[in-house]
C-alpha cells in the first residue's frame, strides 16, 4: 500500500521534464541537446499551434498537417524558436486502444535544430507517458525520402514490421486525395512497469 502511495504521488507531481543546463557545444560547433527546452502544448488553441508547425513552410512536414484531438504536444524549443513537435495521443488502431498504450501521432522537426533533437523530444515522449502510467508507446514513420528510423531506434524504440498502405482505398475524409501506395514502418518502445 505504502509503494502505490508513493507513486500515486509521484504521478500526480508535475513531471521534472525541464532541465535547464549551461549551453553547450559538440567538437565542430553544433549545438548540444542540452540546451534544448521542453514546452508542453495543451488545452485551449492547442490544436492551432501544432497544426500552425505542421504547416510551417520551413518545417516541410509530408503528410496531412491537419492533428486529430490528442492528449498533449511536446515542443523542443531552441533559443526561443520551436525546432521540433510531437503529438500523442489515444492509438488510432481500436486493437491497441487498451488504455495502456499511447501512440506518437506526429513527429515534425526544423531542418536547422541541434543534432539529436528527435531522439531527445522522443526521450521525453516516454518520460511523460510513462508519468501517466502507459505500458507502451507506438508510432507510425514513412519511408520515403529515406526515412531509416535511426530517431527511433537512437530513442529504444523496436522495429515491428513495414506495410504498405493502398491510397486508392482512402476516403474517410472529405477532400483526401488517393492514389499509389504509401509505405511505413512501425515501432515499439516498451515502457516502464507500473505494477
Amino acid at each position: 500500500r505504502r509503494d502505490r502511495l508513493r507513486l500515486s504521488r509521484r504521478l500526480r507531481r508535475p513531471p521534472d521534464l525541464l532541465r535547464l543546463r549551461p549551453p553547450t557545444r559538440l567538437p565542430g560547433g553544433a549545438p548540444a541537446t542540452t540546451y534544448l527546452e521542453l514546452r508542453a502544448e495543451r488545452g485551449c488553441n492547442a490544436r492551432e499551434r501544432v497544426n500552425g508547425f505542421l504547416k510551417h513552410p520551413t518545417v516541410q512536414y509530408q503528410h496531412d498537417p491537419v492533428t486529430k484531438p490528442f492528449r498533449i504536444a511536446l515542443t523542443a524549443v531552441y533559443e526561443g524558436r520551436d525546432v521540433a513537435m510531437a503529438v500523442l495521443g489515444r492509438p488510432s488502431g481500436r486493437h491497441n486502444a487498451d488504455g495502456q498504450t499511447l501512440e506518437l501521432y506526429r513527429f515534425a522537426a526544423h531542418p536547422k535544430r541541434p543534432a539529436n533533437t528527435g531522439s531527445w523530444l522522443l526521450s521525453r515522449c516516454c518520460r511523460w507517458a510513462t508519468l501517466e502510467g502507459y505500458d507502451r508507446l507506438l508510432t507510425y514513420a514513412g519511408v520515403q525520402n529515406d526515412n531509416e528510423g535511426t530517431m527511433y531506434r537512437a530513442a529504444g524504440f523496436t522495429h515491428l514490421d513495414t506495410t504498405t498502405a493502398d491510397l486508392n482505398e482512402w476516403h474517410s475524409r472529405s477532400g483526401r486525395v488517393g492514389g499509389g501506395t504509401y509505405r511505413k514502418r512501425r515501432y515499439r518502445r516498451w515502457l516502464s512497469n507500473h505494477s
